[in-house]
């Protein structure tokens, strides 16, 4: 699913993706026993990280037009740090489930 969402994410707008892909896929997810806001969560991460990277990158292309700088040097910025933390944030999001879902738990909405 990740990288499902990852390389759909690079290419399509993400509100498409949500309002087109999600639908299709998440009974396929309620299926498997996946938790809800889990995936919701690891969904969100996944389109956000999509948005930073090439070719689509939309968050690259704002920042090079806020700050007047070559969108070049904004992306070769972000790829050199911004998108490691964000994949690393990914995996522990995704594969430690109980660090995503103790507050939800907390407040009685994850099973």
């Amino acid at each position: 699913m990740n990288v499902l969402f990852f390389i759909l994410g690079m290419f399509f707008d993400v509100s498409v993706i949500q309002l087109v892909v999600i639908p299709i896929v998440f009974p396929l997810v309620r299926a498997v026993g996946i938790d809800p806001v889990h995936f919701g969560i690891v969904t969100t991460f996944n389109l956000m990280l999509a948005l930073d990277t090439p070719p689509y990158g939309q968050t690259g292309f704002i920042t090079s037009a806020i700050s007047k700088t070559p969108v070049g040097k904004v992306f070769k910025e972000m790829l050199k740090y911004w998108i490691p933390i964000e994949v690393m944030g990914l995996v522990i999001i995704t594969y430690w489930s109980d660090f995503v879902l103790w507050l939800p738990r907390l407040l009685g909405y994850a099973h």
